[in-house]
């Protein structure tokens, strides 16, 4: 049982670090498009 919290967590944690880096992905390639656009 121990385990398996640990694991839940594991994914929990990590599903939350991909969730952030897509949005940082999301906010530089705005940014970029924002960029050209403007230029």
């Amino acid at each position: 049982m121990e385990y398996f919290k640990s694991s839940m967590w594991r994914i929990t944690s990590d599903r939350r670090n991909k969730h952030s880096t897509l949005l940082t992905e999301i906010c530089v390639l705005t940014t970029i498009d924002k960029g050209k656009r403007d230029g």
